[in-house]
Formats: structure tokens, C-alpha cells, sequence
């Protein structure tokens, strides 16, 4: 009887540090895609990747539309300082 409430408690264990373990592995992969989109944005050859209903793919959408609102906005206020320098 102790027999197998020890096994159960080593199973039980055992299955929560391999639940532990994938979450992290997870989370560093995240981490390690969104310092890779930073690194990207920064030097400006950010591009999204992929296109499927993660939460990380809407990340990756997000952070576009506001590099390219960015980037459209740094063209216009160029264009005015030309059109006032005339």
C-alpha cells in the first residue's frame, strides 16, 4: 500500500517538473523571438514571420503596423522640412 502511494507521489512529481520544464522552455522561446523582432525593428529589416492565431504572430502584426506608421510619418515630416526649405 505505501509502495504505491510513494510511486504515485514520484509520478506526480515527476509530471510536474516536466510541466515546469515545457512552460519554461515556452517562455524562453518567446522571449528569444521578441528580442529577435526588437533586434530587427531596431536595425529596420523587421518582417513578420508567420501568420497563424498565436498570440506572438499578433504581437509581430502589431509591432509592423507601428514600425510602417513610423516610417510614414518620418517620410512626411521630411517632406514638409523640404517643402519649407524652398
Amino acid at each position: 500500500m505505501i509502495g504505491y502511494l510513494v510511486i504515485a507521489a514520484g509520478a506526480g512529481i515527476l509530471t510536474g517538473l516536466g510541466i515546469a520544464l515545457w512552460s519554461r522552455l515556452q517562455v524562453a522561446r518567446t522571449y528569444r523571438r521578441m528580442e529577435e523582432m526588437l533586434e530587427a525593428a531596431a536595425d529596420g529589416s523587421f518582417s513578420e514571420r508567420d501568420f497563424d492565431e498565436s498570440r506572438l504572430s499578433a504581437l509581430e502584426s502589431r509591432l509592423r503596423q507601428y514600425l510602417d506608421a513610423g516610417a510614414v510619418s518620418r517620410k512626411n515630416r521630411r517632406n514638409g522640412r523640404n517643402r519649407s526649405a524652398r
